[in-house]
């Protein structure tokens, strides 16, 4: 089965140029996500990904129609060969079943892995150069209010799981996980202070 993936934002331009060019390419079904400045919702997506079977090809007009960063990129392409599925972007003329494409998406994983060590290398350096002038080390807080709340809001439609919602938001797993515990305490406490005192008889 031939699939198509086409995602849109809500300002941008209509989904039919997308949906033509996939028709074109002899998808039988097509999958549109809408995505706005505040909702990365990419749901459309996730089914697409579940319907795919071993054999089957997935198509995109362009490689960031499907993914919102390099890593994502390299994530949804190495799980899509691990299960035997084809991957065509029309736009770039990617096709993983012939040796180009499979050399293209190996190549974005060596970019990928080359930006991880980046950055791996310059936090490694900002805490040396932290602790030679007698500070200490760690992540300072990178999120406002706002953005905390779309974090839980995010975590509480149970559609996004704790690693993607630190790709979708740029902090470490570990920071969301702070931020998830802290907003379960405080709602524990605001619970507790809420409850009526008992009536004296």
């Amino acid at each position: 089965m031939i699939v198509g993936y086409a995602r849109i934002s809500i300002n941008g331009p209509t989904v039919e140029s997308q949906t033509l060019s996939l028709q074109n390419a002899r998808c039988k079904r097509i999958f549109v996500d809408q995505m706005s400045g505040q909702s990365r919702d990419r749901s459309e997506l996730d089914r697409c990904l579940r319907i795919l079977d071993e054999g089957d090809k997935l198509v995109v007009c362009r490689l960031d129609k499907l993914a919102c960063s390099l890593r994502d990129l390299i994530f949804i392409l190495e799980g899509l060969e691990e299960r035997g599925i084809q991957f065509l972007s029309l736009s770039e003329g990617i096709n993983t079943k012939c040796a180009t494409g499979k050399l293209i998406v190996q190549f974005f994983a060596t970019l990928a892995e080359f930006e991880r060590n980046l950055i791996r290398e310059r936090t490694m350096l900002g805490l040396e150069i932290a602790k030679g002038n007698g500070r200490r080390g760690g992540c300072k807080k990178k999120t406002t209010g706002a953005d905390d709340r779309r974090i839980i809001a995010l975590w509480k439609s149970k559609k996004h799981s704790i690693p993607e919602l630190a790709d979708m938001s740029g902090l470490s797993v570990a920071t969301i996980r702070r931020r998830i515990g802290a907003h379960k305490k405080n709602a524990l406490t605001r619970q507790r202070s809420n409850r009526s005192p008992p009536q004296l008889t």
